[in-house]
């Protein structure tokens, strides 16, 4: 919470932990206190709220369980603001519903994973119910004196087409070549051979860096 928007913004955060020993209101699970952090957010005029994370905020009540998901949607609707709530995967190589549960993946209007890729982080739309899906971005992350400084973001075909490009700096390759180089270091979520062929489609059309498809199935960048 300490570095969302850098120090200036904090004037603007209402920071609470209704589980901690200085709340004083009831304790539980969202749902128990759902009437109390509306009347807080009203006397705050807040507009948005973060809650980090979904676990804590079902208190003793099984996440993984349906009417978890049903009660923390209703306790969001009396609060009354939009709102970001934070959750984990169950696994790593399954980003699809947090906790692996499709009741929160299906109640929510709009669903984000983010995983590790390389010295960033892989965020992709997974879910949108009011328009197209928004696609996959790489997030990097600059940190100053232990603290994180700046975030920006790149749509992920233009990453991985620079990616491809160094791949291939050292001659052509074949799709599998290609998919092996950049998946040698096993960080981060395994990259596929179908966004490949798609990023060397997309650069042999017009979009730099430029690739062109040679004999034997191989790839190079485009002279």
């Amino acid at each position: 919470i300490f570095n969302l928007g850098g120090a200036a913004a904090l004037e603007g955060v209402l920071y609470v932990a209704p589980l901690s020993a200085e709340w004083h209101g009831k304790r539980g699970p969202l749902w128990v206190g759902a009437a109390e952090l509306r009347e807080l957010a009203d006397e705050d005029g807040s507009t948005y709220i973060v809650i980090d994370s979904a676990v804590p905020a079902c208190g003793a009540t099984d996440p993984l369980k349906p009417e978890a998901a049903s009660q923390y949607t209703a306790a969001l609707e009396l609060i009354g603001r939009p709102a970001l709530s934070l959750a984990h995967v169950t696994k790593a190589d399954d980003l699809r519903y947090p906790f692996g549960s499709v009741f929160w993946h299906n109640l929510a209007r709009m669903t984000w994973s983010m995983a590790r890729e390389g010295d960033g982080a892989l965020l992709m739309n997974r879910k949108a119910n009011n328009y197209g899906r928004l696609g996959r971005y790489i997030v990097a992350l600059t940190w100053f004196d232990g603290r994180l400084g700046e975030v920006s973001e790149r749509p992920y075909m233009v990453v991985l087409a620079d990616r491809i490009a160094d791949a291939l700096a050292d001659g052509p390759l074949t799709v599998a070549g290609i998919v092996d180089r950049l998946n040698e270091d096993g960080e981060g979520e395994p990259i596929k051979a179908d966004s490949i062929r798609h990023a060397l489609r997309r650069g042999a059309r017009d979009k730099p860096p430029r690739f062109e498809e040679q004999s034997g199935d191989r790839w190079a960048v485009a002279s």
